[in-house]
Order: C-alpha cells, then sequence, then structure tokens
C-alpha cells in the first residue's frame, strides 16, 4: 500500500479480527470458527499442488473457477511508493530466478530448460536463486537471494526469463509480475490468455516446448525489444500496482463476485 500504510482508498487493515468488517483468506486458514459471511477466500494454488476452496465464504474466489486473477503480492522487497517512482537503469541482458524445485510439470520444465541455456550459452544468462546451491558464482550461476527478495536478480537486467509452474488460464503469479516491476521484460511461459490481463508488447511469449527455444531466448536477448517497448512495460507496471495487487483486489472483490466479468471480459 502506500507509504506502507495498511490503507488503500476506503480499506484499512487491522490485525483484531474482531473489528474487522472483512476478513481475507489467502488459500487456507489456522484460526477455527471464523465468520464466513463476512470472509473473502482467494485460492492462489492451482489443484494439483492444492485443492482449496470455501463455498460458505462471502466471496469463494478462485482463478481455476474462472472467476478472479491470482491477486499480486511481488517478491521484491521494493515499497510500493519506491515502485511506483522506479526508473530503469539497465546495465546487463539476461536472467533467471529459479529454486531447485522439480515438482510440478512447470518446475521441472524450467529447471531443464535453465540447465540447457546453461550449457549452450554459458556466458548469455545469470541464473539466481536455489538451484545455484552447490555451484554458487561459478560460471552462468550466481547465488542464493534473500527470502522473497529477487531484486538483486531482477533490477539490473533488460530480459528476464519467466516460467510458471502451470500453463492455465487466469493463472499468472510473481513470475512475471516481479520482472515488470523491476523493469524486465519476461520472456515468458505460463498463462494462457496472459493477454487479457497485460499489454501486448510488455513481454514475450516462448514455447518451452519448441526444440529452439533456448536459441530464441538467446536471440530476443540480444535484440533491441526492450528499448522500444518501455511504454508497453510501464502500462503493465501500472495495472500490477493498482489493479493486480491484493489491495485493490480485495477492494472489488467486496463488490462483486466476479472480478473477471465486471474487470476483464
Amino acid at each position: 500500500t502506500p507509504n506502507n500504510s495498511g490503507v488503500w482508498n476506503e480499506l484499512e487493515s487491522t490485525y483484531n479480527i474482531d473489528e474487522a468488517n472483512y476478513i481475507i483468506m489467502q488459500e487456507e486458514t489456522s484460526l477455527n470458527n471464523i465468520d464466513k459471511n463476512k470472509t473473502l477466500f482467494f485460492g492462489k494454488e492451482p489443484h494439483y499442488i492444492v485443492k482449496n476452496r470455501c463455498p460458505d465464504c462471502f466471496r469463494n474466489f478462485h482463478f481455476e473457477d474462472g472467476n478472479s486473477w491470482f491477486p499480486q503480492t511481488w517478491w521484491v522487497n521494493i515499497p510500493y511508493n519506491e515502485l511506483k517512482n522506479l526508473k530503469p537503469n539497465k546495465t546487463k541482458k539476461l536472467s533467471v530466478v529459479n529454486s531447485n524445485k522439480r515438482g510440478t510439470k512447470g518446475q521441472s520444465i524450467r529447471y531443464d530448460i535453465i540447465q540447457k541455456i546453461v550449457n549452450k550459452y554459458p556466458k548469455e544468462i545469470d541464473v539466481w536463486g536455489g538451484i545455484t546451491m552447490g555451484r554458487r558464482n561459478i560460471g552462468s550461476f550466481k547465488d542464493v537471494l534473500p527470502p522473497q527478495d529477487k531484486k538483486d536478480g531482477l533490477l539490473p537486467y533488460k530480459y528476464h526469463f519467466a516460467c510458471e509452474n502451470g500453463s492455465k488460464p487466469f493463472y499468472f503469479t510473481e513470475k512475471i509480475i516481479d520482472p515488470l516491476l523491476c523493469w524486465s521484460m519476461p520472456i515468458y511461459w505460463g498463462c494462457e490468455n496472459i493477454g487479457k490481463f497485460l499489454p501486448k508488447g510488455s513481454y514475450i511469449n516462448i514455447d518451452v516446448n519448441d526444440p529452439m527455444a533456448i536459441d530464441k531466448i538467446i536471440e530476443i536477448s540480444n535484440s533491441n525489444l526492450w528499448e522500444n517497448s518501455l511504454d508497453k512495460i510501464g502500462e503493465a507496471r501500472e495495472l500490477i500496482l493498482d489493479k493486480y495487487n491484493l489491495w485493490p483486489s480485495i477492494g472489488m472483490g467486496i463488490g462483486t463476485d466476479n472480478l473477471l466479468k465486471k474487470y476483464i471480459f
């Protein structure tokens, strides 16, 4: 929120659940006996990771049900006001941030394609995150990043390879929003209808199943697309900060049971 105030328009956060007009549940809660008549549920994981719903809640939002986008919280430790005023300042070409997880199809695809890029183009990409464990600062591999703070792997780079944990409609996460907030152009695989949410030209779709995918990623990273796309990236940043951000999503969700129908389609 602006100034880290916990206030967004007419919304104000409170830690006292008894004085809250609405309760926000993201995926699940350890609290017992919450008042579901004033609870907004937002599902944040696809069914192959966890399948949670709250049909008795005041609002039951889930992107898999086609009534919501994934309400965004960014994994970049930069406050809202600083992000609003952030200017692009790039010194490097291409990065990726990845864990060493391989449990889902998307995680496995992402891990394998990163390894292929590193093997074929070791000087063309910087690799950050848990995937660097055991090989930090060796070749393409840089370092592990602080929890939920990817800025060192994003801010200096024009392009970022962004691959979701799966490919579904309405499902886009910090994988694509973090690079955009840092003025990095995502080379992206994931949300099947991302063009409904973000302006074309703010990202580049890549088919990770294409045998030429890694060559195309490197070709893009050596192009001038980033320089020619700053206006579109700027538009995407405004949408992320002021529409898809968790706070405005809550505000809009109070007034409708279908965010997509009212605000997208």
